[in-house]
């Protein structure tokens, strides 16, 4: 069974899909409709189940479709619009990136995402010249390191959010220091 048609089908047999996501020729090979399934959703909906990854053993921690909306609409921390371009660094399995991918999608913003793989410090600051971000989110310690190694690529994000553990009020004040002299 080396034929791909033959490993989906048997695939699709074997699972049963409620629903297949493909792109036009692929779903052209499948016997079911094309068409856009109905959207049954509501508020109380489950949008994801996080993964915490402190214990292996840990439950997941269901998201509901109300619970994204209201992190990233209608926001009193941060400015989501459409003149916002968002870098999405964060791994999947890290809850930053609800707020980088449904910040962007849900607000009318742009979405650069990084490429695969290990990024260094210097990647994510050509990222953020390059796709000129205004928005990020940073855990502390990759906003610590930042601004020691990358300021001023930093220095050109007009929304920094940075958490998950505790930063050093240190660093806050040496990089407020810079931009307000650099400006």
């Amino acid at each position: 069974m080396n034929d791909p048609m033959d490993r989906r089908a048997n695939l699709l047999a074997e699972l049963t899909p409620v629903a297949v996501l493909t792109g036009e020729t692929l779903a052209a090979t499948l016997d079911e409709s094309i068409e856009n399934p109905e959207n049954i959703s509501s508020p109380d909906s489950l949008a994801y189940v996080m993964l915490p990854r402190i214990h292996r053993d840990s439950e997941g921690v269901m998201v509901e479709h109300r619970s994204v909306v209201r992190l990233v609409q209608n926001t009193n921390y941060v400015t989501l619009d459409d003149k916002q371009v968002f870098l999405q660094l964060a791994p999947l399995s890290f809850d930053a990136s609800t707020f980088e991918i449904w910040g962007a999608l849900l607000n009318g913003s742009t979405l650069a995402i990084m490429p695969a793989g290990l990024s260094t410090l210097a990647d994510i600051g050509r990222a953020i010249i390059k796709h000129e971000v205004s928005t990020m989110w940073l855990t502390a310690g990759l906003f610590h390191a930042m601004v020691d190694q990358q300021p001023d690529s930093l220095a050109r994000v007009r929304q920094l959010l940075a958490g998950a553990m505790c930063c050093r009020q240190s660093t806050f004040d040496g990089f407020w220091i810079a931009l307000t002299v650099a400006a």
